[in-house]
């Protein structure tokens, strides 16, 4: 089994190869379908968090601890 195996975008020339980046354009295609998977995976963790009631805005609540005494 081939351990090199890259499956990421392909430009019209090198289409359906599973090889390592062939050219400037296989380089270029690779790192726009990366760069949509990335802005996907934010919008989802943008909508866990407000489904969390987690906004860019919120602020974090203060920690209240007890006094050493009253932890026992």
């Amino acid at each position: 089994m081939t351990t090199n195996l890259d499956l990421g975008a392909r430009c019209d020339e090198h289409a359906g190869e599973a090889f390592q980046v062939r050219c400037a354009a296989c380089d270029q295609a690779n790192r726009e379908l990366e760069q949509q998977q990335a802005d996907e995976r934010h919008q989802r963790a943008i909508q866990r968090n407000l489904a969390l009631g987690i906004s860019p805005h919120s602020k974090p609540q203060p920690i209240r601890r007890l006094p050493y005494r009253q932890r026992r």
